[in-house]
């Protein structure tokens, strides 16, 4: 899979302001001179697993084949939580062992995991505290280099998933999760297409004390400030407001759950 200009990708929770990040990309140059680095996102919610893994699932598969994905969101760095290298068609993901792989295996499956336990490839000193410079980024600039994943440590049988939500389904009622919300307040659902077809006009959604009927197409088919449900481009139901914040509109959180019923139009 390796390319002759390899890309490399950053996705943590460590925001701009202290400098992690510019220090893990200091690491990746110093090994490998010629990688493209590419800023993914430094802004998922500090310590949020699933929002890490969402906005990798959202974004990652768009990157041409070869690249190096490093993922640090990473509350148990320095505990007994291994460091892996998992392996799809066409790309590498360097991270902690934590669930943070759980959607892009579901998306584009993952054919072989390793642990990181050959420090050669690390930072000859690594802290407590800071695995991303440490580990994740000097073992993601070897392997943009040509590195066999296999080189950095045993096969897993197995790695961590993360606990998620699942619909609850019957003939006419469907009962969901909001799984994740963006930087505009629209509420990212657990419900798909196998669930609910996007082409009926004969759902009605109750969240918190407040409804929407029907789907959209796109976020302007209703009046401004009007709530709307619509599958959007990550294929799962969202819930949105025009021009407004629907976290906001149904005094939502992540984790809240909500029925769709579907209406007797008859």
């Amino acid at each position: 899979m390796l390319t002759s200009q390899p890309v490399i990708t950053l996705t943590t929770d460590f925001g701009g302001r202290d400098g992690f990040v510019g220090a893990m990309k200091g690491v990746i140059l110093s090994i490998n001179p010629d990688a493209r680095i590419v800023d993914l996102s430094h802004g998922i919610p500090r310590q949020d697993v699933f929002a890490g893994a969402m906005v990798m699932r959202n974004a990652c598969p768009y990157y041409p084949p070869g690249t190096v994905h490093v993922v640090v969101v990473d509350p148990g760095v320095g505990s007994d939580r291994r460091a892996i290298v998992a392996e799809t068609t066409d790309a590498y993901y360097v991270l902690p062992d934590n669930g943070l792989i759980t959607l892009v295996d579901q998306l584009t499956p993952v054919r072989a995991a390793y642990s990181i336990e050959n420090m050669g490839f690390c930072l000859p000193e690594i802290s407590r505290t800071f695995h991303g410079r440490d580990i994740f980024a000097p073992v993601a600039a070897h392997l943009s280099r040509g590195l066999s994943p296999e080189q950095v440590g045993p096969p897993l049988e197995s790695f961590a998933e993360l606990d998620l939500p699942t619909p609850s389904v019957s003939h006419n009622l469907v009962r969901g999760s909001i799984v994740y919300a963006d930087v505009y307040g629209n509420l990212f659902t657990n419900i798909g297409p196998a669930q609910i077809s996007p082409h009926s006009k004969s759902w009605r959604l109750e969240l918190n004390g407040k409804s929407v009927t029907g789907f959209c197409e796109y976020y302007s088919s209703v009046k401004e400030k009007l709530p709307l449900m619509i599958f959007g481009s990550s294929g799962f139901l969202e819930i949105a407001v025009n021009g407004g914040n629907a976290l906001e509109y149904f005094g939502a959180n992540v984790g809240d759950t909500f029925s769709l019923q579907h209406i007797d139009k008859s």
